[in-house]
């Protein structure tokens, strides 16, 4: 499994658990009621921009590893 399909598994699990928590939300007590209400669209936001970071710096590290890698490769041919 890739970086990038681990990503996405973690995506759809948040997303399915954010699913069952707003149907639920009906059972809840007021107060509960009130909280979740606020809560889970900014756990929801959080999620997906902290998602969208790791991805970004998974991609900003392997083009690093790759510029070293071939810096490596061209220094052992210039000597």
């Amino acid at each position: 499994m890739t970086a990038i399909t681990g990503h996405l598994v973690a995506v759809i699990c948040f997303v399915m658990a954010l699913v069952i928590a707003s149907y639920g939300i009906d059972l809840y007590d007021a107060r509960m009621h009130d909280f979740y209400g606020i809560a889970i669209p900014v756990g929801g936001v959080i999620a997906v921009v902290l998602l969208a970071l790791q991805i970004v710096l998974l991609y900003l590290q392997s083009r690093r590893a790759m510029l070293t890698e071939m810096n490596r490769r061209l220094n052992r041919y210039m000597k």
